[in-house]
């Protein structure tokens, strides 16, 4: 079984896209990957540890959706009785790196962790961007995060993590990679910087006895400072100009990014209860 994700076809839809699975009908190659990873940690007897970790990933065959094909570019054909995998899927490549550094303390009432993500990661995308390697639109390239939590009682316990996320690209919504229509700057998505993320979020849970049952109550207040945090952006055209750039990506003439933020603050209450 393959998973494929096809977006929207309008790209400022609510709703990003739809997931779908496919078996292999035996016309195109099943994925095929390799993988490594290697992970150290020293802890010290005074509540210090470190822990290291690195991976490498190399994805030999992806079956990608051909979207030329599946859209008809370039030739007006009749779509046969039986429509086989191969006439819309093609094999591509991708490779990753990666690796992160924890630093954490532990006390009696107190935990603190500082840690960092690095990834780099990319692939081939069939019938876009010229066949080049492309970084993939979900790495985050790099991550930070910061996590104390306080427990004044064995029953209560107080959090507050903190995460940045620099260097992501491909700035536009994914229907318009993937969607393309001549005169859209789409060409080059490893060039459409996004700016960086922030985001704190504080919690609080408290366990309790309630006859023959141990409850959990936990409040959690996510984004807490209530940024706008770009997530991506969709195209305006303007009126009265030309488009320009067509599929090379080196041109935004008669079209306008417009930035759209992810959820604002949020509150969540949940309870767990169990015998």
């Amino acid at each position: 079984m393959t998973q494929f994700d096809l977006p929207a076809i309008g790209p400022t839809a609510v709703v990003s896209g739809s997931r779908f699975w496919l078996p292999v009908d035996g016309t195109i190659r099943p994925p095929e990957s390799y993988h490594t990873a290697a992970e150290a940690v020293w802890q010290w007897t005074n509540g210090w540890e470190l822990r290291a970790e690195g991976y490498a990933k190399w994805l030999t065959a992806i079956p990608s959706i051909n979207y030329a094909a599946l859209l008809n570019e370039g030739e007006q054909q009749a779509v046969p009785l039986r429509v086989t995998q191969a006439m819309f899927i093609m094999p591509s490549e991708g490779r990753s790196l990666g690796g992160g550094v924890r630093v954490a303390r532990r006390l009696v009432q107190w935990r603190t962790e500082l840690g960092y993500d690095g990834g780099w990661s990319e692939r081939r995308f069939p019938g876009r961007f010229d066949e080049q390697f492309q970084p993939t639109p979900w790495n985050e390239p790099h991550r930070l995060t910061a996590t104390v939590e306080w427990q004044p009682r064995g029953d209560l316990n107080v959090s507050a993590t903190a995460r940045s996320v620099f260097g992501r690209r491909w700035g536009l919504r994914r229907a318009y990679y993937d969607l393309a229509l001549p005169g859209l700057p789409v060409g080059n998505p490893g060039a459409d910087r996004l700016p960086a993320t922030h985001e704190v979020d504080l919690g609080a849970s408290q366990a309790l006895r309630v006859a023959s049952l141990d409850v959990a109550l936990q409040l959690t207040v996510l984004n807490a400072f209530n940024r706008a945090n770009v997530l991506d952006q969709w195209l305006d055209p303007v009126p009265g100009t030309t488009t320009g750039g067509g599929d090379s990506g080196t041109g935004t003439n008669g079209f306008v990014a417009s930035p759209r933020a992810g959820v604002g603050r949020q509150l969540l209450f949940t309870v767990r209860m169990q015998p």
